[in-house]
């Protein structure tokens, strides 16, 4: 009897009366919807690692892509700074440019900037001071003149390449050597009246004061030019000048 209350209690269980006494079956976990077993999550792991790779692969290559797109843009939009020129499609690059404008202008380029520097340099340690007001009254008579061309004076300065506070710099200076050589370039009355006789210039009692006063200034820029250039020589002959570049 107990043999059939043993098989009764293994049906019971669920385990198949053919198998040894005493010896369990080994029991299999249900398998997931994953291939899994329950309760593991192996699986799903891998398939997010999997999934996680593909993502940062497919992310690295967008942001590649995304730089070269705006390597490629820069390099377009300011090719100016590297590009000069194409010739039948060969590239002339910008430093080359440079460096024959250097063996060109190099020289000349350099003098200007030099005899402008000893100029600010006399002027500061002279005690010169140039007036704002005359700095705009020579501006107004540059304009005056520009308008009467049928051009406004904000065309001629972007024509001529010429920014105004360039301009106003140009000024300064100018006025300040001027002061340097006031000394030099003093027009009496007797000079004016000389200059009306030689040339036989007709003067009215109305065009007096007009006359003279356009004779003394340009009495004046005549001994400006004409001592200004000496000048300037004696200031760069004096003057301790080191360069550091060849040409």
């Amino acid at each position: 009897m107990e043999n059939g209350n043993d098989e009764v209690a293994k049906k019971e269980l669920g385990i198949d009366a053919g198998m040894d006494d005493g010896k369990l079956p080994e029991i299999q976990p249900e398998v997931g919807v994953l291939g899994q077993s329950d309760g593991s999550f192996n699986g799903a792991d891998s398939q997010n690692n999997s999934v996680a790779t593909k993502f940062n692969f497919s992310n690295k290559q967008l942001l590649i892509g995304l730089a070269v797109v705006l390597v490629v843009g820069f390099v377009y939009n300011f090719r100016g700074l590297f590009i000069v020129a194409t010739v039948n499609g060969e590239i002339i690059f910008r430093w080359d440019f440079n460096a024959e404008v250097q063996k060109l202008a190099g020289t000349k380029v350099l003098d200007q900037l030099v005899i402008q520097k000893l100029i600010e340099q006399t002027i500061k340690s002279q005690g010169i001071l140039v007036d704002t007001q005359a700095v705009q009254a020579e501006i107004d008579v540059i304009k005056a003149g520009i308008e009467g061309t049928g051009i406004t004076f904000e065309e001629a300065l972007e024509k001529e390449g010429v920014v105004y506070s360039e301009l106003v710099e140009n000024i300064t200076i100018k006025l300040g050597l001027r002061g340097l050589l006031a000394d030099k370039i003093v027009v009496t009355e007797e000079d004016i009246d000389a200059y009306i006789l030689a040339r036989k210039i007709e003067v009215t009692e109305e065009t007096m004061q007009e006359t003279r006063a356009t004779i003394k200034a340009q009495l004046e820029q005549d001994k400006f030019d004409a001592e200004v250039v000496p000048y300037l020589e004696g200031l760069k002959t004096e003057a301790k000048l080191k360069t550091y570049i060849k040409f």
